[in-house]
Order: C-alpha cells, then structure tokens, then sequence
C-alpha cells in the first residue's frame, strides 16, 4: 500500500492573518454594501427617452 502523503501536500487553505481560512478563490467577494452598489445599481431611466 503506498503510504499517506504529507500534511504540507493536502490542498488545505491558508490562515489569513485574521485566522479565519483563506478561500481558495483570490478575489474575495466585498461587503454586502458594497456588492449591493457594484451588482443592482439604481435603475436610470433609460427607457423614457425610448417613449
């Protein structure tokens, strides 16, 4: 039987600084103010001139 592989080789997520485990994804998804801002800005009306 092949024997276990090392601790250091396991896809285990790194402690970022706070301690808390570091995602596997880089880009980290920003607070919930400021998603809200980036993903469902306010709606211009666009679609009065189109009237």
């Amino acid at each position: 039987p092949s024997p276990p592989l090392p601790r250091c080789a396991e896809p285990k997520p790194e402690p970022t600084t706070d301690g808390e485990p570091k995602p596997a994804v880089t880009n980290e998804p920003p607070p919930r103010g400021v998603t809200e801002l980036k993903i469902a800005p306010e709606p211009e009306p666009h679609m009065t001139s189109d009237q």
